[in-house]
């Protein structure tokens, strides 16, 4: 899974085109089953990404 972080004033990009675009420049084992989009990551008090949080927002 590939967690992104959506600009404000950003357009909708379609799962299908990040994951064609993705798949031109990595190997096909490195392609992500499913990409979602978030308004804001969770930080820290440091500023680093609290992936515990991700992994309770998206569940495998």
């Amino acid at each position: 899974m590939l967690v992104i972080q959506k600009e404000r004033d950003a357009d909708s990009v379609e799962e299908s085109s990040l994951i064609s675009f993705i798949g031109d420049k990595v190997a096909k084992w490195w392609i992500p089953e499913r990409i979602e989009v978030v308004e804001q990551m969770p930080i820290s008090a440091t500023g680093k990404i609290l992936k515990s949080e991700l992994r309770k927002l998206f569940p495998t």
